[in-house]
């Protein structure tokens, strides 16, 4: 089985959560920790490792983080390091990142994470205002 956790600074994890549901049907697989989002969460360590131990040996664990280097980061990779559990940590988490995981047919190996974020970056682009030329006085609108 697949099992997610989101865990971000502030709301960010429970919003992506939110997002999610939008495309998905929860079945309890995605996990959230909304690290120092309010004073019951400025020590989420238990709760993340609570998350790595539910991960067994034919388990997907998949770890989003915000930030790369961040303190949340920091701790997953602390509570996962030297583990040998089937357990990736993604940072800089984004909404197409998650979804892809989490929507990927094939196991999740190393590999297939690396080609599903390169997808992922490709669609990180600054969308420009279209220049519209015409010939045409009229007021209408596109």
């Amino acid at each position: 089985m697949r099992k997610l956790l989101i865990a971000t600074h502030g709301k960010l994890a429970s919003g992506f959560k939110s997002s999610l549901e939008l495309f998905v049907s929860e079945d309890g697989t995605i996990h959230t920790i909304d690290a120092y989002g309010d004073e019951d969460n400025k020590d989420y360590t238990a709760d993340m490792q609570s998350f790595i131990d539910s991960i067994g040996p034919e388990d997907e664990g998949i770890i989003f983080t915000d930030i790369a280097g961040g303190s949340v980061n920091q701790k997953a990779f602390q509570l996962c390091y030297g583990l040998e559990k089937n357990i990736f940590i993604i940072t800089g988490a984004n909404l197409p990142a998650i979804l892809g995981v989490y929507l990927h047919p094939n196991p999740i190996t190393n590999e297939e994470i690396k080609g599903i974020l390169q997808e992922c970056q490709a669609t990180l682009v600054v969308t420009e205002k279209a220049v519209v030329e015409s010939n045409d006085d009229s007021d209408d609108f596109l």
